[in-house]
């Protein structure tokens, strides 16, 4: 392996259950872990030592649209930098509150606006140039966000829906919608990135599957 990067990113795709990479993860010095980052343990299908425990940035998408029972509200086990960056506007007028009950104060960005706020904050400006016409999953922009701040990055844990049709992850089903269609733009962004030494994997099998798809810019 090249010489580790600073951040690594954490999806949930379903490649890292039995993969065995959860010392590694919790090596590196930042640990960005991505929406339901469930790291407790209380899964039968994956376990810690693949997952690891440590999370120093949660970056997130939920909504009130997506879980409507605030009591029930996902929230990562730890936050080590006290840090959250939200896909969405709206998941910050959502969630802050809920986050800094359990964490306290927080740093916040947001990756992503809409209408008359595109091209007012510098983070959503910076990755628009990056990822140009690409769809934005929560992942990808993390990804893509470490790569702005620390100039390199590792991916575990993202296969972008590329190893079958269904929409899953480590901890089941998504969603119903055909997610896999939607990350076909992203995947060239990924290659670029990879290609210009910026992005690292440290699980082979995700590596081969993103860098073999036929998906070019």
């Amino acid at each position: 392996m090249k010489n580790k990067t600073k951040s690594i990113v954490v999806g949930a795709s379903p490649s890292l259950i039995g993969a065995g990479f959860g010392n590694i993860i919790d090596s590196y010095e930042t640990v960005v872990r991505v929406n339901m980052c469930h790291t407790h343990g209380t899964m039968e299908s994956i376990t810690r030592e693949d997952l690891g425990t440590k999370t120093s940035i949660w970056c997130s998408s939920v909504n009130t649209q997506k879980q409507t029972n605030t009591e029930t509200y996902f929230l990562p086990e730890t936050l080590e930098d006290k840090q959250v960056w939200f896909r969405m506007a709206q998941g910050y007028q959502d969630y802050i509150q809920i986050i800094e009950e359990r964490f306290g104060k927080v740093d916040v960005d947001i990756l992503r606006f809409k209408g008359n706020d595109v091209g007012k904050y510098e983070t959503d400006t910076e990755l628009r140039k990056m990822y140009g016409n690409a769809f934005p999953m929560t992942g990808f922009l993390a990804i893509l966000n470490c790569i702005r701040i620390y100039g390199e990055v590792t991916m575990i844990g993202h296969t972008f829906y590329l190893e079958n049709d269904k929409s899953t992850s480590y901890f089941g089903r998504v969603t119903d919608e055909p997610l896999a269609e939607l990350s076909k733009d992203m995947i060239p962004v990924i290659k670029r990135y990879y290609s210009e030494g910026k992005i690292q994997f440290i699980n082979n099998d995700e590596k081969d599957l993103i860098l073999n798809s036929g998906a070019e810019e």
